[in-house]
């Protein structure tokens, strides 16, 4: 009787440590696959990091061009490159209270600045045949060029990219002075936002191809918007440094690496 129930604890003992020995292999399966799916996810996440921020360092890129060649020409721009802005100070585009195009001293900064960006943004954007025209262009589009400095050479295309521009907004600011009341506009947001047009306008009137640059949705990159004064640059809201023109560049986002992101984070038949 004695061995019976020995023989009984004996197999049970051994069929728990079997048990106990299956559960320990399959944790271990599950633990090397979840290791293989770990660093397979973070490989995958590695690279749309990184491509991702091929667009942030595209969009330096042309930051950078657009700033140094200003510079060239004796124009000192400012760079804000977590905003993707182009800022152009009061010094190089300038407007009378309450009107809405700039002083005709600056009209040859803005052939330059047209002439510039003829040059490098073909470059980051889809471009149809160029325009002809037999109008004579302003006078005052070449001015600069020839009175201001010797350019540099920024047209350089080269490079194949993978990530190009999305939009170009024209952005124009204002301070919180209210307008006068014989200006044509009721307020500094419907000033800033012609201020922003007219920008748009004559740089177009100087390079008019500037106007036939497109996006990979075949929509036209360049936009306007008025703020007023509601995005100062500088913390007093009086400086004149807060009346001026940005130029803000979005970029596109690759849609495959979000499309992959968001299957691996939601699951094949859920997307962002």
């Amino acid at each position: 009787m004695r061995n019976h129930n020995y023989e009984k604890k004996q197999n049970l003992w051994m069929s728990l440590c079997d048990i106990l020995a299956a559960m320990i292999f399959v944790f271990l399966i599950v633990l090397a696959v979840f290791c293989i799916q770990y660093e397979s996810d973070q490989a995958h996440f590695k690279n749309t990091k990184e491509i991702l921020q091929s667009s942030m360092n595209t969009r330096k890129e042309i930051l950078t061009k657009l700033q140094e060649a200003l510079r060239s020409y004796g124009l000192n721009s400012e760079v804000i490159l977590q905003a993707g802005i182009l800022r152009l100070n009061n010094e190089i585009i300038s407007f009378p209270a309450s009107e809405a195009n700039p002083n005709t001293i600056n009209l040859q900064n803005i052939g330059v600045l047209s002439k510039i960006m003829s040059e490098v943004l073909p470059c980051y954007a889809k471009q149809k045949p160029a325009v002809l025209t037999t109008e004579e262009l302003p006078i005052w589009c070449d001015v600069g060029l020839k009175n201001i400095g010797a350019s540099v050479s920024v047209n350089n295309c080269s490079n194949t990219r993978s990530v190009n521009i999305e939009t170009i907004m024209i952005e124009g600011h204002t301070d919180p002075t209210p307008v006068k009341k014989t200006a044509s506009y009721p307020d500094n947001f419907a000033l800033s936002a012609m201020r922003a047009s007219n920008i748009w306008k004559l740089l177009k009137a100087c390079q008019p191809n500037l106007a036939e640059l497109y996006n990979e949705n075949n929509n036209k990159i360049f936009g306007v918007s008025g703020y007023a004064y509601l995005r100062p640059a500088q913390k007093n809201p009086n400086d004149p440094r807060n009346r001026r023109i940005d130029v803000r560049f979005v970029m596109e986002q690759p849609k495959e690496a979000f499309i992959n992101l968001s299957k691996r984070l939601l699951g094949p038949h859920q997307q962002f």
